[in-house]
């Protein structure tokens, strides 16, 4: 219920700001691709040394969305972004694996710090987020091989900075690094009760393209 009632709040906040942006309004979607460092803290480690574990910290990710002007340097942001990340465990007659794709739905808002058409725009930000994480599990062994999805849900918090330059009529380009907080989930089902984070830093580049000027 908490779950439902917070977003409800998020939704009911965009939508008392965006009633009173007619001096402004939609401005432009985007579209970004990224790299990410997911430390992946508090995933289960076997004990054991003859299990070799490998976990890509390194992931890609991609995220669509819309920018929303406020004023002339601030503006309201609404995106949806897709994080994978893999994690492994290999040992003397089979190997476990986890595919674990973090999906936040995020309401941001941004500031322009530095404004200059001819060169760049320099902007910081903050953004709230509805994570939700899927969890394909993949166990192969001289047993049958066995496959388990399941599908949890968390909060997040991330700021973030970045450079934005005009490089064609209603076409802009930018690079932002952000880091994401994610809250505790428990994705791991061989041991209940162990939490995972999701908690990384992320470099991204996009595309803006301005829908109306």
């Amino acid at each position: 219920m908490k779950k439902y009632i917070f977003g409800f709040c998020v939704a009911l906040m965009f939508l008392s700001l965006t009633s009173n942006l007619s001096a402004q309004g939609f401005k432009s979607i985007y579209i970004a691709g990224g790299v990410n460092h997911i430390p992946v803290e508090g995933f289960f480690r076997f004990p054991s040394s003859e299990f070799n574990r490998r976990v890509d910290k390194i992931s890609f990710s991609g995220s669509i969305g819309i920018f929303y002007e406020y004023t002339d340097r601030a503006e309201f942001t609404l995106g949806m972004e897709c994080i994978s990340t893999n994690i492994g465990y290999y040992f003397g007659n089979g190997s476990t694996n986890w595919i674990i794709k973090s999906m936040p739905i995020i309401l941001g808002y941004n500031y322009t710090f530095y404004k200059n058409e001819k060169l760049f725009n320099i902007y910081g930000g903050i953004g709230l987020s509805f994570v939700i994480i899927k969890t394909e599990w993949n166990l192969y062994a001289d047993i049958i091989p066995e496959e388990q999805n399941y599908t949890n849900e968390t909060y997040g918090v991330d700021v973030r900075c970045g450079i934005m330059k005009s490089i064609a009529h209603d076409l802009n380009l930018f690079v932002e690094a952000k880091y994401r907080f994610h809250g505790d989930v428990e994705v791991n089902k061989m041991n209940p009760g162990r939490l995972v984070n999701f908690s990384g830093l992320g470099i991204l580049i996009g595309f803006s393209i301005d829908i109306f000027n």
